[in-house]
């Protein structure tokens, strides 16, 4: 009996040590998560506040001033692809087309997630630039590609245009 009680003892000083142990470790945690939190939040909260103002702009219609905030975005995040589509359809819907067609075979080269659709808007800029031959061929290649949207898309600007 004197040797269970022994044990049941041991045991619970065991216990206590590791969930003191725990609890001493957990609140270390985060103290210093605490410390690289805070120089991070301006930062992010600045990001924030720019990607909502070109958002913003561009619900308003306000395409020149998107473009400004894209291009000052861009200069501080220069590998934000998600950033340098959205700068490419700006300069597409105000005629900027020369533009485009530099920003769209950039990221088809850089980024195989955004590979069709920068295809597709490469293909219609080559197309009103009149570069036939160009966006023949650009429009091909959807047409062969795997991508069925842009695939269907591609063969009626084959037929109509091309």
């Amino acid at each position: 009996m004197q040797r269970y009680r022994t044990t049941i003892g041991i045991a619970t000083g065991v216990i206590l040590v590791l969930v003191f142990s725990l609890w001493w470790w957990s609140r270390q945690h985060e103290e210093r998560q605490a410390l690289f939190k805070d120089p991070e939040s301006p930062a992010l909260a600045r990001e924030q506040a720019m990607i909502d103002d070109i958002l913003t702009r561009h619900d308003q219609g306000d395409l020149v001033g998107e473009i400004q905030q894209l291009e000052s975005y861009l200069a501080e995040h220069p590998r934000q692809t998600d950033a340098w589509f959205q700068l490419g359809l700006s300069y597409l819907e105000t005629g900027q087309d020369e533009r485009v067609i530099a920003i769209m075979e950039e990221i088809r080269v850089n980024d195989p997630d955004y590979y069709p659709d920068a295809t597709w808007y490469l293909g219609l800029s080559l197309l009103k630039t009149d570069r036939i031959a160009e966006a023949r061929q650009i429009m091909q290649e959807l047409v062969d590609g795997p991508d069925a949207f842009y695939s269907a898309k591609a063969a009626i600007v084959l037929e109509r245009f091309l």
